[in-house]
C-alpha cells in the first residue's frame, strides 16, 4: 500500500468520507498540477469509476443499461481479442470483463424481464473469452461468469427456465473444440460449488448442469480428480434426493443397485469393448464381477470415465422424464469408493 493510498484510508476511516466523494477540483487545489495531485486525483477518479460500476445497475431505466452493456461487451471484445497485444496497457485485457460482471451482478434487485432481456446481450461473450488460448484470459472468463450466475440465479416459479439460460453457457463452453482441459476442471469446480451452496436455487439449472458435465466426460481430460468430482455430484443425486418429490419412484428404486454395478466395474480393470462391460455388469452379481487379476488398490481410468458417462446418462434421462420436478441436493459429499 503506497503513502497516498495509506492516507485516503485514514481519512475515510477518520471522517467517514470515501474518495468517490470528493472531488478533482478540491485534490488538484490551487491549480497546481503536481505529482502529489495528480495521484489524489487518480485515485478519487479510480473511486469514482468503482461507484458508478457498483451502483449503475440499480439506477439505469432498463434502455439505457442495455445501451451501457452493449457498450462495455463491445469495448471488452475489441480489448480482449483485438487490440491486447499492439500496445503496452496499464490494466489487465479482461478489466472491462470484470466491469461487464458488475453491472450483471447489481441487477438481482431489477424485475426478471430486465435480467432475461441483458443477459443474452453478454452472454456469447462470456462464451468466447474462456475458449482463449490464453490461460490467464480463460480463467478470468470463467470467474467472472460464474460471479454473475451466482448472483442472478434465483429460487424459480413453476414453469420458468431462467438458471437453465444461465447455466448454458458453460455447456457452450465444455463443448467446444477450443476449451482447455484446465478450463473444463475450472468448469468442473465451479459447478460442484453450486450444487454446494445453491442447490435449493438451480432448479431449470440441473439440465445445463448435467449436460456440462457429460460434455466433460466425453472430453480428454487427464487429470482424474475431475471425473471423480463428476461422479460425486451423480453419486449425491442418487443417495441424497428428496423422496417427497416422487421423481418416479421405479427409477428412483432402481438407482441404488444399479449404481453400485457402477462402483464396482470401475475397480477393475479396463474391459476394451463399451457393450461388453455394459453386458459383464448385468449379467452376474456383483461378487462375481470383480476378477483374480484385479489391481490392489488400483482403478481403471477408462472404467472410471465409462461409469462417469453411464451415470450421468441416466440423471439426464430422469430429468427428462418430468420437467416439473428437480432434483435438490443438501450438500456436496464425496463417494467412498
Amino acid at each position: 500500500m503506497s503513502c497516498l493510498t495509506f492516507h485516503f484510508f485514514l481519512l475515510q476511516f477518520f471522517t467517514g468520507e470515501t474518495a468517490a466523494d470528493r472531488s478533482v477540483e478540491n485534490a488538484i487545489g490551487n491549480g497546481e498540477v503536481d505529482r502529489d495531485s495528480l495521484n489524489k486525483a487518480l485515485c478519487i477518479l479510480i473511486a469514482k469509476v468503482d461507484r458508478f460500476y457498483s451502483k449503475v445497475g440499480h439506477e439505469l431505466n432498463l434502455r439505457s443499461l442495455r445501451e451501457l452493456c452493449l457498450a462495455v461487451t463491445s469495448a471488452s471484445e475489441n480489448r480482449i481479442f483485438y487490440s491486447g497485444r499492439k500496445a503496452a496497457v496499464l490494466t489487465p485485457t479482461t478489466n472491462l470483463l470484470t466491469r461487464v460482471s458488475d453491472i450483471l451482478s447489481s441487477l438481482g434487485n431489477r424485475p426478471l424481464v430486465h435480467q432475461m432481456l441483458v443477459w443474452p446481450i453478454v452472454c456469447s461473450h462470456f462464451v468466447h473469452v474462456p475458449n482463449q488460448s490464453d490461460m490467464i484470459q480463460s480463467r478470468v472468463g470463467v470467474i467472472a461468469l460464474s460471479d454473475t450466475i451466482s448472483s442472478l440465479i434465483l429460487a424459480e416459479s413453476q414453469g420458468l427456465c431462467f438458471n437453465q439460460m444461465l447455466v448454458a453457457p458453460f455447456q457452450t463452453i465444455a463443448c467446444s473444440e477450443t476449451c482447455s482441459p484446465e478450463t473444463r476442471e475450472q468448469i468442473v469446480a465451479v459447478l460442484a460449488d453450486f450444487v454446494k451452496t445453491k442447490s435449493d436455487r438451480i432448479g431449470s439449472g440441473w439440465k445445463t448442469l448435467f449436460g456440462t458435465l457429460r460434455a466433460v466426460r466425453t472430453s480428454e481430460v487427464d487429470d482424474a480428480s475431475v471425473h471423480w468430482t463428476v461422479l460425486d455430484v451423480i453419486g449425491y443425486v442418487y443417495s441424497q434426493s428428496f423422496r417427497e418429490l416422487q421423481t418416479k419412484d421405479a427409477a428412483l428404486r432402481l438407482i441404488t443397485p444399479t449404481y453400485t454395478v457402477i462402483l464396482n466395474l470401475f475397480r477393475t480393470v479396463h474391459i476394451a469393448n463399451p457393450n461388453l462391460l455394459h453386458r459383464y455388469g448385468n449379467k452376474f452379481p456383483i461378487p462375481e464381477r470383480l476378477p483374480s487379476n484385479q489391481m490392489d488398490g488400483g482403478r481403471s481410468d477408462a472404467n472410471l470415465r465409462q461409469a462417469v458417462g453411464i451415470s450421468t446418462q441416466m440423471v439426464v434421462d430422469i430429468l427428462s422424464l418430468d420437467q416439473s420436478y428437480y432434483l435438490h441436493f443438501y450438500v456436496l459429499s464425496v463417494v467412498n469408493v
